[in-house]
């Protein structure tokens, strides 16, 4: 079985929880099973795959695999022994980080062939994808019950949007728009607004497919200034029994409001000054914004980097990223940058929107790449 083996088991790994994910909110929308049935079946699977390509891992980069990972137990030491406060809210998070986070960053960092990963991506969106039109019928069709949003589904679709935009086949433009009507339909402006400056960034400053999307771009826009948002808003209520979020913040020009995220900032700059040379430590936020929600977080990976480490270690931490980043970029040729830049709004540019870099494999896709591009011979480069 070729999909067990190699690059190609690496990439699958990577990027198959986001699929069982996708596979998950369909088959609770449509109460097929229990909530706590569904996610030991969706870990059991993807856990088959991820032990599957960390013993890959294990047999081709054995030293990488082993600092990793002891790298990760001496911080989680250092945790505990320093910042108690934090155990509880640490023990709770440390599976995600072990066993999510940081396989999805071994696995990516440690591809050799960009051919066979750009393949399994297009796959993987491509079954995402149908999944999420399957839903979204089903939806219309009152078969799942659907409140204002769900911000996982608008997370769940970013990727195969992002990979379609930048594909060259007219097909996958289709494909693209059909997405950004799912994310804006029910999900969140965050996914939607990542999708729209990937969408900018690959016309303007890649000058990707010339004229022709540049004429698409002018058409969506010059179209959409004829739409009645507030009819769209009526007939979707009136038609499938259901509220976009997303399109009421647009009818009412509110697609920039903070929805409560400013009360948290404040509350984490507060608590970074309050302790700005060695921070509060990993999971700190959970424990701080107790007093909002007992499941709140920073919703910033700025914020969160400097609150777990300090000032002094949090910038260093920031700006040796960004500058990486950036030489990373600049060394690539133009079909390289793309997929770079893909895997900075798939992986970086989520975590200032919404989730964790501790418990999110976003953090793990993109700091991944940054060992990928890295490591690529001169003549992909």
């Amino acid at each position: 079985m070729q999909f067990l083996k190699g690059d190609r088991a690496l990439a699958l790994a990577a990027f198959l929880p986001i699929l069982i994910l996708m596979l998950q909110q369909l088959v609770l929308g449509l109460n097929l099973i229990e909530h706590e049935v569904s996610r030991i079946i969706s870990i059991s699977i993807a856990s088959f795959f991820t032990f599957n390509a960390l013993l890959i891992v294990l047999k081709t980069q054995p030293i990488f695999i082993f600092k990793t990972y002891s790298l990760l137990i001496l911080v989680i030491l250092l945790n505990l022994i320093f910042f108690p406060k934090n155990a509880d809210y640490l023990y709770k998070g440390i599976f995600y980080l072990a066993f999510i986070v940081v396989p999805t960053f071994l696995c990516i960092s440690t591809i050799k062939d960009l051919e066979i990963l750009k393949s399994v991506m297009l796959k993987i969106s491509m079954l995402i994808f149908f999944t999420g039109l399957i839903y979204l019928f089903l939806l219309f069709f009152k078969y799942i019950s659907f409140d204002t949003y769900s911000m996982s589904i608008s997370y769940y679709l970013l990727l195969p949007a992002l990979v379609f935009a930048s594909q060259k086949k007219n097909i996958y433009n289709l494909f693209f728009v059909l997405c950004c009507i799912s994310i804006l339909l029910i999900g969140s402006r965050g996914a939607f607004l990542i999708t729209l400056f990937f969408f900018l960034y690959l016309n303007i400053f890649h000058k990707f497919n010339g004229f022709k999307s540049k004429f698409a771009l002018i058409i969506l826009i010059v179209g959409s200034s004829f739409i009645n948002i507030k009819a769209i808003i009526l007939f979707v209520e009136k038609t499938f029994g259901f509220t976009s979020r997303s399109l009421n913040m647009l009818a009412q020009g509110k697609l920039a409001e903070d929805s409560g995220r400013s009360d948290i900032y404040d509350i984490i700059i507060n608590s970074i000054n309050e302790q700005n040379v060695f921070g509060h430590g990993l999971f700190a936020d959970r424990r701080i914004l107790q007093t909002v929600n007992e499941s709140a977080y920073t919703h910033n990976f700025f914020l969160e980097i400097l609150l777990n480490f300090g000032i002094i270690f949090g910038l260093i931490i920031i700006v040796v990223l960004i500058f990486k980043t950036l030489h990373i970029y600049f060394k690539q040729n133009s079909e390289n940058k793309k997929l770079f830049v893909l895997f900075i709004f798939a992986g970086l540019i989520p975590l200032f929107f919404s989730g964790s870099y501790l418990t999110n494999n976003w953090s793990g896709l993109f700091l991944g790449s940054l060992f990928l591009f890295s490591n690529l011979k001169k003549s992909h480069v």
